[in-house]
């Protein structure tokens, strides 16, 4: 299935190849890929990092297709995944229409599936209504930003030299008020720029931003994690604009706007996690 890539197809294959090595997918079929979880993909507590799973996906989806992402959900159904265990992806397309494929991805470490996704691509047309209806915050660059460093227990600090830091840098845009508001961090994938998978694996930041609205420090663990997916921009570094929503009986909810450095709207994301305060 030809995808309508225009005139930079080698680019897209060569950032779909990136993708795959950055998760460190090993195709075994078309249909099916496996990785292996390392520290740089798990969370502090060694376990599955809700933004790898969502970037597997996608690359997925995309290898499948032969199209870019538009849009995908992934549900996480267990967390039993932890660092040197063998994670198997399998997609399923269940439908390849003209211009778009819809499609499902299902995680497991042997038989227990850890997670499901949908989620679909498309072939986009050239002469389209388009546009951007939000508006950038206003920060500065990411080079005049203070790094940030997550909220770690004392007692997991160790994974801060071998594990998601090592893959990840953020810098905070705009020092938040504590307990108040959006939260805004610059953050890239070292060495890699900011495809659809990539997005997914760092817009996975929401449930922080819910736990210092509330006026603590911490995240929580994802029970849904969405991405919908603008226009391609050739970065790094994006902005991450965290807005959280409410917070009830230990859950929480909102929504991300993920922007380049000059102003592109390249996705919006919204997570219910499971919330866990660490101060």
């Amino acid at each position: 299935m030809a995808e309508e890539m225009g005139d930079d197809d080698g680019a897209v294959a060569a950032a779909r190849a990136a993708d795959r090595a950055f998760l460190g997918l090993e195709p075994s079929g078309h249909h099916r890929a496996a990785f292996t979880l390392t520290a740089g993909l798990a969370r502090h507590d060694g376990r599955l990092y809700g933004g790898t799973a969502v970037a597997a996906a996608i690359a997925m989806f995309e290898q499948a297709s032969g199209r870019r992402a538009l849009w995908a959900t992934v549900q996480f159904v267990s967390g039993a995944a932890t660092v040197g265990d063998r994670i198997e992806c399998e997609v399923e397309v269940l439908a390849a229409g003209r211009r778009t494929s819809q499609l499902r991805v299902t995680g497991r470490r042997d038989d227990e599936v850890l997670f499901g996704a949908l989620g679909a691509t498309a072939a986009l047309k050239e002469r389209a209504v388009q546009g951007v209806f939000e508006t950038p915050p206003e920060v500065d660059p990411p080079e005049a930003c203070e790094p940030f460093r997550f909220p770690i227990p004392r007692h997991l600090q160790h994974m801060a030299d071998v594990g998601i830091e090592r893959r990840m840098e953020i810098r905070v845009a705009r020092r938040p008020t504590r307990g108040r508001g959006q939260l805004l961090f610059w953050a890239r994938a070292r060495d890699h720029l900011a495809t659809p998978a990539i997005l997914g694996y760092l817009a996975d930041m929401v449930p922080m931003s819910v736990v210092h609205a509330s006026g603590h420090m911490g995240g929580g663990t994802s029970l849904d994690n969405t991405l919908r997916l603008g226009l391609p921009c050739e970065t790094d570094w994006v902005l991450l604009q965290l807005d959280p929503h409410l917070a009830l009986g230990g859950y929480g909810h909102g929504t991300a706007h993920v922007w380049s450095p000059d102003g592109a709207l390249l996705a919006t994301a919204s997570q219910t996690a499971a919330l866990l305060v660490l101060d």
